[in-house]
């Protein structure tokens, strides 16, 4: 399998785990994916998917979004400082 097949069979994966599993599982799973797949930017969307799905939970629009671009933006950094 090549890196695009890969990817969107991860899209997919995750999406339906957004969908069906309790978020704690779902956050464990985009965790391990930003982690361990470079620049793994689909948690932006997926970010922004949490939000729509469960937002009336959270003071805060937009909750998901933010933390996800957050931890994407870390996580980058962190890999560069640990690769070089």
């Amino acid at each position: 399998m090549n890196k695009f097949t890969t990817r969107i069979g991860l899209f997919a994966l995750t999406f339906l785990g957004i969908v069906f599993l309790p978020w704690w599982i779902s956050v464990l799973f985009l965790a391990y994916f930003v982690a361990s797949i470079p620049i793994y930017a689909e948690v932006i969307f997926f970010g922004f998917l949490y939000d729509v799905l469960y937002a009336p939970r959270f003071p805060m629009p937009y909750t998901g979004l933010i933390v996800a671009v957050v931890t994407l933006t870390l996580v980058s950094i962190i890999k560069t400082r640990i690769r070089t």
